[in-house]
C-alpha cells in the first residue's frame, strides 16, 4: 500500500515536471517569435537601418548627436518626415521629428557643432536664421531659438565649425573677413563671438574641415596649397595659437 502511494506521488511529480517544462518551452518559443519579428532582427553589421526620413531637397551635409540622444541633421532641404524644415531639423532618439525645434535657416547649412552647454553652432551659406540676419555663422539654443548675442558676421561660406575644450570656436571656409577684419579661410572667435586677434593661420584657399586634437593642436583639410605662406597641400596642422 505504501509502495503504491509512493509510486503515485512520484508519478504526479514527474507529470508536473514535464508539464512545467512544456510551459517554459512555450514561453521561450513566444519570446523567440517576438524577437525575430522585431525590425532589424535579422540585420547583419553594415545592413541599412529601418530609419527613413523622407527628406525633400538636395542633400544633407552635417549631423550631430546630442548627449540626450537627439540627432541634428542639416544641409539643403525643405522637408523631413513630411514636415516643413528649412535646411535644419532635429530627430528624437526614436527617429521621430522633434516638433519644437525649427530654426528656419534660409540657405545651406554645412556644419553643426554642439557646445558643452547644449547650444548649437551652425555654419553655412545662409544669411538669415528665424528671419534675423546672420551671415554664415549662428548659434541657437537647445530649443532652436536664435542666440541674439552671437554674431561673428562672416563674409563668405563657413564649411566647418569646431569647439575647443576652452569653449572657443574655430571656423573654416571660403571667407576673407570676420567681423570686418581680414581672416583668410580660418578664424577663431570667443564664446561671445568676438574675434581672436592673435589667431590667424592665413590659409590661401578653402578650408573644408577642422578638427581639434586632444593636445590642443588643430588639423585643417581643404583645397589650400599654403598655410601662413608655407607650402601645405590640402592638409596641415597648426598649434593652438595658430602658428
Amino acid at each position: 500500500m505504501n509502495a503504491a502511494r509512493s509510486f503515485g506521488q512520484s508519478y504526479v511529480v514527474v507529470v508536473a515536471a514535464v508539464k512545467l517544462r512544456h510551459v517554459w518551452l512555450s514561453v521561450i518559443a513566444v519570446l523567440v517569435s517576438f524577437i525575430i519579428s522585431l525590425p532589424g532582427a535579422y540585420a547583419a553589421p553594415g545592413d541599412v537601418d529601418s530609419l527613413d526620413l523622407n527628406i525633400v531637397g538636395n542633400y544633407a551635409t552635417a549631423t550631430a548627436v546630442q548627449p540626450d540622444g537627439k540627432t541634428i541633421i542639416a544641409g539643403f532641404f525643405s522637408s523631413v518626415l513630411g514636415q516643413a524644415r528649412s535646411n535644419i531639423a532635429r530627430l528624437n532618439a526614436d527617429g521621430t521629428l522633434d516638433a519644437g525645434f525649427n530654426p528656419d535657416v534660409n540657405n545651406e547649412v554645412y556644419s553643426v557643432a554642439v557646445q558643452a552647454d547644449g547650444q548649437i553652432l551652425l555654419g553655412g551659406a545662409f544669411t538669415t536664421v528665424a528671419g534675423t540676419p546672420r551671415n554664415r555663422i549662428a548659434r541657437v539654443a537647445a530649443n532652436g531659438t536664435l542666440d541674439a548675442g552671437f554674431n561673428p558676421n562672416v563674409n563668405n561660406a563657413v564649411y566647418s565649425v569646431a569647439v575647443q575644450s576652452d569653449g572657443q570656436i574655430l571656423l573654416g571656409g571660403t571667407f576673407t573677413t570676420v567681423a570686418g577684419t581680414t581672416r583668410n579661410r580660418m578664424a577663431r572667435v570667443a564664446a561671445n563671438s568676438t574675434l581672436d586677434a592673435g589667431f590667424n593661420p592665413n590659409v590661401n584657399n578653402d578650408v573644408r574641415s577642422v578638427a581639434v586634437q586632444a593636445d590642443g593642436q588643430i588639423l585643417l583639410g581643404g583645397l589650400f596649397t599654403t598655410v601662413a605662406g608655407t607650402p601645405r597641400n590640402n592638409i596641415a596642422r597648426v598649434a593652438a595659437n595658430g602658428t
